[in-house]
């Protein structure tokens, strides 16, 4: 199969540094993306294609409502788009504005188990992270937490015993949150 989309403004950071996310996407869904004076060509299985296709759509979609993803985010979030055929950048970026962390920062799992631990945290009241150091495992727990404080789905909890220290005022532990003490 093989169709040609229409090049519209701005979608430079689509393509990444030196391509990097077309590359990914070509290697991933098994699919050729060439950029054209007319249009970006995309040839390759029924699947791949429209895979690419609903990338490109949301990506514009997304622009138009203001949302500008640059590259780091982007990869990130193309690689869970690529990985699982049910996932959409749409849907990424619809969840992530549910777990803001701050007003710039949004919590955005990068990996398929990330997502999976995040989906966790927010469907069960305790979570256990167990892996390798250096996973994301605190840092995700401790920003779901904040996410949650900031939406008033939360309380801050104190993280010594009664008066311990704490002066009496709460204070997040990220080794309470993530289920650690």
């Amino acid at each position: 199969m093989k169709i040609a989309l229409e090049i519209t403004p701005n979608l430079e950071p689509l393509f990444g540094t030196r391509d990097e996310n077309v590359r990914l996407m070509e290697d991933k869904l098994g699919v050729r993306i060439d950029l054209r004076s007319d249009a970006v060509h995309v040839q390759g299985t029924d699947d791949g294609v429209g895979r690419v296709k609903r990338i490109f759509e949301d990506f514009e979609a997304l622009r138009r409502q203001g949302i500008n993803l640059h590259n780091g985010e982007l990869n990130g979030m193309l690689r869970l788009v690529v990985a699982d055929s049910a996932t959409t950048l749409r849907s990424l970026v619809d969840s992530g504005k549910q777990r803001s962390a701050g007003v710039k920062r949004v919590v955005q799992p990068r990996s398929i188990n990330q997502r999976k631990y995040v989906e966790a945290i927010e469907q069960n009241d305790m979570t256990f992270g167990v892996g390798p150091a250096g996973t994301g495992k605190t840092y995700l727990a401790v920003a779901m937490a904040v996410a949650a404080i900031n939406a008033k789905k939360s309380e801050p909890h104190c993280a010594g015993a009664a008066g311990g220290g704490s002066g009496g005022k709460a204070r997040l532990s990220s080794r309470l949150l993530a289920g650690k003490g």
